[in-house]
């Protein structure tokens, strides 16, 4: 025992299993795709900033820009477990 924690308990890790079909689920590590949703978004804020986009009613403008501003990389690995296509692929030469 280690005399600076009061008590020790023995715990044992936590197995999933599937609603369905009742098999453990195991973790798979994959690569990650990331789309950089940043310059994607300068176009978009460009033309709210014009007026080329109007937002009714005007103050929606002000949270548009909030969330466009803190926009984050967007993972899509993630659509790939729940089966949607999405625009990524290898050439000949096995490079993405």
């Amino acid at each position: 025992p280690i005399p600076c924690v009061p008590w020790q308990s023995q715990t044992s890790g936590h197995v999933p299993y599937g609603d369905r079909s009742g098999v453990v689920i195991e973790p798979l590590l994959t690569d990650q795709w990331y789309v950089r949703v940043a310059p994607l978004a300068e176009p978009a804020k460009d033309a709210v900033k014009n007026g080329d986009i109007q937002f009714v009613p005007k103050q929606y403008e002000n949270m548009y820009f909030s969330w466009m501003n803190d926009v984050q990389d967007w993972c899509i690995s993630r659509q790939l477990w729940w089966g949607h296509r999405i625009p990524a692929w290898y050439d000949s030469e096995t490079s993405a």
